[in-house]
């Protein structure tokens, strides 16, 4: 790399340091060769990268859905889903209130599209930034209560809420916190608290977003249902865009569900999505991780940084083609104007 001139005031060029890492021992790459029945130099590779064990070094290279951890062991993960079940059964309305970001909007839209698919009365809440601000605060409550919602379930937010639990709880609704974040000291006093990052939940995937813990109750409600698991494969295209951008480690369950999400991302019925892909120019081909984390994030991201989160949401949820080539166009003029105003900010710094 050349090093340009320092101009007045302009920051100073970064250097970059790469650090190697040592040569791994050549029986063990020759071992994997021969197991994997693959190069030498991809087995060297995935030795240095810690994968030296023949099963982990094949989960790596071909995660299977089989690989995915039983949601039962989410701490309170069968409470919610049983709760939810029977506000199913009662026809009691429930609202699903997620965070602004894709990992919030993503699983706040999954979560109610299943409720529904199950005949449930379900409706979605994304707080606005400015108007709302982060996590369940009283504009979540108050939605609940001008909706008459029994239960409200928070994704991706919630577990450090206590204040807003304990006051919607004492309205008479119950509450369920599914998160991914860390918790204080003490849990907030809901109905159900869903978070793999309990520490008394023993969940070995402490790293799943919250999109995905989300996507765990839904597998519990398919079973309580009746239904197979394959029922619940097509909402796995929220789940891969969500764990993409929400930058969590693509190491174990996160690696298969991005795997089989992406192909359900490329082959998406949401109409809505379809449209975003195709404003985005990804239309035609396979989407992968760079075209999720650098063409459709940032556009979704764009509605809760400056624009109306409630955009995205509806983006995911609409059966309406029209409206969702609306949607994802004022989606596309919000990343334009996001860009604008980054390069602003980066010109000013």
């Amino acid at each position: 790399m050349t090093e340009g001139k320092t101009t007045p005031g302009a920051l100073p060029p970064i250097r970059p340091e790469w650090v190697l890492r040592g040569q791994p021992d050549a029986g063990l790459v020759e071992h994997l060769a021969s197991e994997l029945k693959l190069p030498p130099s991809l087995c060297r590779l995935l030795a240095v990268r810690g994968h030296t064990e023949v099963d982990g070094a094949k989960s790596f290279l071909r995660p299977l859905l089989a690989d995915l951890h039983d949601p039962r062991l989410l701490q309170d993960a069968e409470r919610a889903a049983e709760r939810i079940a029977h506000a199913v059964e009662a026809n009691e309305r429930v609202l699903v209130h997620g965070d602004y970001d894709v990992d919030g909007i993503s699983g706040a839209a999954l979560l109610t599209e299943w409720i529904r698919r199950l005949g449930g009365d379900a409706e979605a809440f994304v707080p606005h930034r400015l108007r709302d601000g982060y996590d369940l605060s009283e504009s979540g409550v108050r939605r609940a209560k001008e909706l008459d919602a029994r239960v409200l379930i928070t994704v991706d937010c919630g577990i450090v809420a206590h204040e807003w639990v304990e006051k919607a709880q004492a309205e008479g609704i119950d509450v369920i916190v599914t998160d991914h974040h860390r918790p204080g000291e003490t849990l907030p006093p809901a109905y159900a608290v869903v978070n793999p990052n309990r520490r008394d939940c023993p969940y070995p995937n402490k790293a799943l977003p919250g999109a995905a813990v989300a996507f765990k109750v839904c597998q519990l409600l398919a079973d309580t249902y009746g239904k197979s698991a394959e029922d619940v494969w097509p909402l796995l295209d929220l789940v891969a865009l969500a764990t993409i951008a929400d930058q969590v480690p693509l190491t174990g369950e996160n690696r298969v569900l991005v795997r089989y999400g992406l192909k359900a991302l490329t082959q998406t019925k949401r109409v809505g999505l379809q449209a975003l892909i195709q404003t985005a120019g990804l239309g035609g081909r396979p989407l992968d991780s760079t075209a999720v984390g650098f063409g459709l994030g940032p556009r979704i991201n764009a509605a809760g940084r400056i624009g109306e989160t409630q955009w995205a949401l509806d983006l995911f949820l609409t059966e309406d083609a029209s409206l969702g080539h609306e949607l994802a166009g004022q989606l596309e003029s919000l990343n334009r104007e996001r860009r604008e105003i980054d390069k602003k900010t980066q010109g000013q710094a």
